[in-house]
């Protein structure tokens, strides 16, 4: 049991805090279901390829490259009590960086995690919480409807877990990515990198986005994209991410021969920091990604567009994580 929950536990047997209701439901885990829309939404963005087309092109034979290095993250998030009619929600969540050695093996470089319980602490008194040193995060709703409370919360632990992967890739390009070695990340490097594009000049970080939820050409455009066959890539393209946030160039792979399947099978889209390094080495990174396919990530549904290398980083992450048995606790 993690000592947060044990601090929480003892308070609610010794406390006599009438406030506290406890939630005697089987607890879901909740790490992959809820915080991940998969609403499709209209984005933006500039071709920028050399040859100007969208439309794809192979990349050659896959080959093993720089890429030795994998980061990825996980959230739980339950709701094991109530503060009056006010959901206690609490999150966990952590952040690894693993590396490949010259033996093939996995091993951990960095890790890290942080667990809290999230309120809005500007609509009620946390200070019996706070005094035993149980850790409260502001869930910082922005209406005070009840019903809505959790959702706060729950995208609350969400931006903690962004923060806690790019406190992860910003360490690692410090103190890394002139050595000549490339680190892969698991989602988007507009989110990765975070607007700190002025600290760090042509780090060596790849992302790869397996879900398509934005779309950012046109129907003409995306049938480009999605007749990509085994071993293409498409066009590069500069997504519109907002003044703040750090310029990437983008361009979707096709790791798998889709025959059979969904548009998206075996579907990545590929960042890199917006460079020319980017525009000159496409393919090679293409290559390099396509190496990576095997082994297969199975049993993980995601298996045709996941790298068995980003699987490792979950499994290690949920092996830190606090068992159900943890939150279950709380029915003691």
């Amino acid at each position: 049991m993690s000592n947060l929950i044990k601090s929480l536990v003892k308070y609610a047997r010794e406390s006599g805090d009438k406030s506290l209701k406890i939630v005697s439901a089987e607890i879901a885990d909740e790490e992959h279901s809820l915080g991940q829309s998969l609403e499709i939404r209209r984005g933006r963005a500039d071709i920028v390829d050399p040859a100007g087309r969208l439309d794809g092109r192979e990349v050659g034979a896959p080959e093993h490259g720089k890429i030795r290095y994998f980061l990825d993250g996980i959230e739980r998030k339950h709701i094991p009590a109530y503060m009056g009619n006010i959901p206690l929600v609490y999150g966990y969540v952590a952040a690894c960086v693993r590396v490949r050695g010259e033996d093939k093996r996995m091993r951990t470089h960095d890790f890290a995690f942080d667990e809290s319980f999230y309120l809005p602490t500007d609509l009620m008194d946390v200070s019996p919480l706070t005094a035993r040193g149980i850790k409260v995060t502001d869930s910082k709703p922005e209406e005070d409807t009840i019903l809505k409370m959790g959702e706060y919360a729950r995208a609350a632990i969400g931006d903690k877990r962004g923060r806690l992967e790019r406190q992860l890739s910003r360490k690692w390009i410090r103190e890394m990515s002139g050595r000549g070695d490339y680190l892969l990340v698991d989602g988007s490097l507009i989110w990765t990198l975070g607007g700190n594009q002025e600290r760090f000049d042509n780090p060596n970080i790849i992302g790869a986005v397996k879900s398509h939820p934005t779309q950012y050409f046109d129907a003409e455009g995306q049938s480009l994209i999605f007749a990509l066959r085994e071993g293409e890539r498409s066009g590069i393209f500069q997504p519109y991410a907002g003044e703040s946030l750090t310029p990437v160039y983008s361009w979707y792979l096709r790791l798998r021969n889709p025959a059979g399947h969904d548009l998206s099978f075996g579907l990545i889209r590929v960042d890199a920091p917006a460079d020319n390094r980017a525009l000159e080495n496409a393919d090679m990174i293409s290559r390099w990604l396509l190496a990576e396919r095997n082994p297969i990530a199975l049993p993980d549904g995601r298996w045709d567009r996941m790298f068995y290398t980003i699987r490792d980083c979950e499994q290690y992450l949920r092996s830190k994580a606090p068992s159900e048995a943890s939150i279950r606790a709380w029915r003691v």
